[in-house]
């Protein structure tokens, strides 16, 4: 088959998430992506030679038709900016699929999660972004859900990541009587690696993320961290994360903390958690999430629908609300259920491996594409 794979921008970090993933997989059975981006950094380079383009390329009809693709996944996540590549492409006979990488809530009367925060952090960039968000979903909000709707009849599937997800969209769809689109919403999981070791587990609860990032929760994990009662070891990495780590002042807890750390060595982690704790208030999938249940780790989280998706093999706890009480609360049940044997580790991972498997996934991607 003749793919092609378009990201604006191919980072380092993408390679080793989604993005990366997805082609990687593709590769392993046989049907190699050509890979289109407007940058690329030295993974995505080493590995995947993608062709880099300029926007004004990206949205020339004539440049798609040069191209020996029949098929395209796009990372749109249903965004504005990408409607002249996914029409340029779509008229010169491409099919065209679109990957959310969201929890659903992307067209009206939904808001976008990324609307809980006020931007990713407290730079001006962010906060001018904020207010042009504000002025999208609290003015023409049914202007831009037009335009998204519209991004979903050129296309032939758009590949979102949990059925919790797939609902919310689904509903959208529903306000705006386009029932008959919601059949194109499709549940496609990102691709996993993970690492055959044994599962030697330790009483250890691990927390990753980009503690800068307002998204992440962090004032609350910190909170939590302060009142937690336990004499499990608590490792916090990401960005930040020995600020954080200075702020916790719970002389019981037993805490490691490293700012950076390559994903190489994150995948090493995993087998020897116990619990992966997230306690963001929002998430498009959670791939630390994902990475630590196929190693046989449990979840606990807040209420948002790919971490619902993540717990619903019997792997984790779902709070109430994101509050810290609630997430402390839903913590300590689960450290409750590790200390009575309720988890069965290699069940944990065999169930999810069984969703998450590269293989898995490119056929999924594959068969869709066959069905087209």
């Amino acid at each position: 088959m003749k793919i092609g794979f378009f990201i604006e921008n191919f980072t380092n970090i993408e390679f080793h998430k989604e993005p990366g993933a997805i082609v990687q997989s593709l590769n392993n059975i046989g049907h190699s992506a050509k890979v289109f981006c407007n940058s690329a950094e030295s993974e995505a380079n080493t590995h995947f030679a993608p062709q880099i383009i300029s926007k004004k390329q990206s949205n020339d009809a004539s440049f798609w038709r040069q191209q020996d693709i029949d098929y395209i996944i796009i990372y749109s996540w249903l965004s504005l900016r990408y409607t002249k590549i996914i029409k340029a492409a779509s008229s010169v006979g491409i099919k065209i699929f679109l990957k959310l990488d969201s929890d659903g809530n992307l067209i009206y009367p939904e808001q976008p999660s990324y609307m809980k925060t006020r931007g990713l952090n407290d730079s001006l960039k962010e906060k001018l972004i904020y207010i042009i968000r504000l002025f999208q979903w609290f003015v023409v909000p049914k202007f831009i859900s037009k335009i998204k709707i519209q991004q979903i009849e050129l296309s032939e599937a758009i590949l979102i990541e949990s059925p919790q997800a797939k609902e919310i969209l689904a509903q959208s769809l529903l306000y705006w009587k386009r029932k008959d689109l919601i059949e194109k919403i499709k549940v496609i999981e990102p691709p996993l690696k993970w690492i055959d070791a044994n599962s030697n587990k330790e009483n250890t609860i691990l927390c990753i993320g980009r503690w800068s990032a307002k998204q992440k929760n962090t004032k609350v994990l910190i909170e939590i961290l302060n009142k937690l009662d336990t004499d499990w070891q608590i490792k916090i990495i990401g960005e930040s994360a020995k600020k954080v780590h200075s702020k916790i002042n719970n002389t019981k807890l037993s805490i490691t903390s490293i700012n950076k750390l390559a994903h190489s060595e994150i995948l090493k982690l995993y087998p020897s958690v116990k619990i992966i704790f997230v306690p963001s208030v929002w998430e498009t999938f959670c791939l630390v999430a994902a990475e630590g249940l196929v190693a046989g780790c449990s979840v606990v989280a807040g209420p948002i629908a790919p971490l619902m998706h993540l717990t619903s093999k019997n792997s984790g706890i779902i709070a109430q609300d994101f509050s810290a009480d609630l997430l402390l609360k839903a913590l300590q049940e689960d450290i409750n259920r590790w200390e009575n044997n309720y988890y069965q580790p290699e069940k944990i991972a065999n169930d999810w491996r069984a969703v998450l498997s590269p293989e898995v996934i490119a056929k999924k991607i594959i068969n869709l594409m066959k069905e087209s």
